[in-house]
């Protein structure tokens, strides 16, 4: 086996979900359903330059800008020093969304960041995924819990 050098600069990942690609789409592009399982607060002028700011449930923000989209398979953003491109296609379950987060910078800080979001975009993306076909959110969002350190959020 030849002996490949990991690249922190990228990850994908993918997740079938069992629901429609246009309803999956929606999920990540409407506020007001982007709050059902990722976030506590979002606003989003969804245009090419148009710019985000999202709210996690501890109170940790990203602005970003949107890169490009196009209804319903694709949207591409800044996020977290680096570029996130979603991809969702219909498959024979429903659809398949595909994250894939690159041009992640090649320093100490940057493999923090390949780490850091590399778990997050798993388990949010595993939220989305039960959201979706089982009504059912995972995040944590009792202030109590919260406070003491509970990673999910």
């Amino acid at each position: 086996m030849p002996n490949k050098k990991f690249d922190w600069s990228q990850f994908t990942l993918r997740v079938p979900i069992t629901a429609p690609a246009k309803k999956v789409y929606e999920m990540w592009t409407d506020p007001e359903q982007i709050k059902k399982w990722f976030l506590s607060d979002a606003r989003m002028n969804l245009k090419k330059g148009g710019e985000f700011m999202w709210t996690w449930f501890l109170g940790d923000k990203e602005e970003g800008k949107i890169l490009s989209y196009r209804k319903p398979t694709r949207l591409s953003f800044t996020f977290a020093n680096s570029r996130c491109d979603i991809t969702v296609k219909r498959d024979k379950r429903g659809s398949m969304l595909v994250l894939h987060q690159h041009d992640i910078p090649n320093s100490d800080k940057g493999k923090a960041i390949h780490n850091t979001c590399s778990c997050g975009w798993t388990f949010y993306l595993t939220n989305l995924k039960t959201y979706l076909e089982y009504g059912i959110d995972l995040r944590e969002k009792d202030p109590k819990y919260l406070a003491m350190g509970t990673v999910l959020y």
